[in-house]
């Protein structure tokens, strides 16, 4: 059985499972600012953190939040001469952390690449900026694991299923084994 240790390469698209030990699994967190649909906000912003193990850092932070009872959503307006040591605090913990990754993509909604190709259907256009995110991000020997801030959706949009299908085939491999 060959293993990570053995140096033996595959080529990524053809790793299976019995070589766990060469596939690399990240979690990727995706959030964003602005809205698509509201013309007064005019630009939009999606942002992925992506990094191998979540608990460690999350951990540390909520050690934090518990110690100096700061519980809010953490959003620049929040920030205050008595919670700014704690912003400063996670700010110093992500920049202390591992194999952690930051990729963003900001959009005036008035430009013309965005008008030209997204602004006729903005949940399309959320859908093509994620992908355009995971593609910047995914690494040869990782498969990414999606979880996207809450958004409510119409009903016929399919975000979570068309996002994976269309990575990976993009991918034409396993590269993006969930997204919720």
């Amino acid at each position: 059985m060959n293993s990570f240790t053995d140096n033996i390469e595959k080529e990524t698209g053809d790793l299976c499972l019995a070589d766990h030990r060469q596939i690399w699994t990240k979690f990727c967190f995706l959030d964003e600012s602005g809205s698509l649909s509201n013309v007064a906000e005019p630009f939009f912003t999606i942002g992925v953190l992506k990094m191998s193990m979540p608990y460690y850092l999350q951990s540390k932070i909520m050690y934090e939040r518990n110690k100096r009872h700061f519980h809010d959503e953490m959003k620049f307006n929040k920030v205050s001469k008595l919670n700014i040591d704690f912003f400063k605090f996670v700010i110093d913990s992500f920049f202390d952390t591992r194999s952690l990754s930051f990729y963003s993509y900001t959009t005036h909604k008035k430009s013309k690449y965005f008008v030209d190709n997204f602004s006729s259907d903005v949940w399309s256009a959320y859908e093509k900026m994620t992908l355009k995110l995971l593609d910047a991000a995914l690494a040869e020997r990782e498969v990414l694991m999606l979880i996207a801030d809450h958004i409510t959706t119409p009903k016929e949009i399919k975000f979570e299923v068309n996002t994976k299908r269309k990575f990976n085939n993009s991918k034409q491999r396993l590269a993006l084994s969930g997204v919720c």
